[in-house]
């Protein structure tokens, strides 16, 4: 599943209109459209503000079990008191770990 695929998903499950997802974020309901159509790729602070307003963690998001109360893997890095897998491309796992450092 895509990212826009994806945040559709979490959008419909809590219930949120395209119009009241942009209004809570600010911008308009054509660009949430936009990302939910895989037409235009969400910024990281894109996908920030919208895990706050989905109340749900960006690994969601972007469709895949990021985080991990499990601390014995070894392959993986670990973030406060979570392991990030790094079943990611290496840049995304920088971003990832830059996101998680500014929560």
């Amino acid at each position: 599943m895509k990212v826009g695929e994806n945040i559709r998903r979490v959008r419909q499950s809590k219930g949120y209109s395209q119009e009241y997802l942009a209004q809570k974020l600010g911008v308009s309901q054509n660009f949430i459209h936009k990302i939910e159509a895989n037409k235009k790729n969400a910024s990281i602070e894109d996908l920030k503000q919208l895990a706050i307003v989905l109340e749900t963690p960006i690994s969601e998001l972007l469709g895949a079990p990021l985080y991990q109360e499990n601390h014995n893997s070894t392959n993986s890095s670990l973030i406060g008191t979570y392991t990030i897998h790094h079943h990611f491309p290496a840049e995304l796992m920088e971003v990832l770990k830059k996101i998680a450092d500014n929560i």
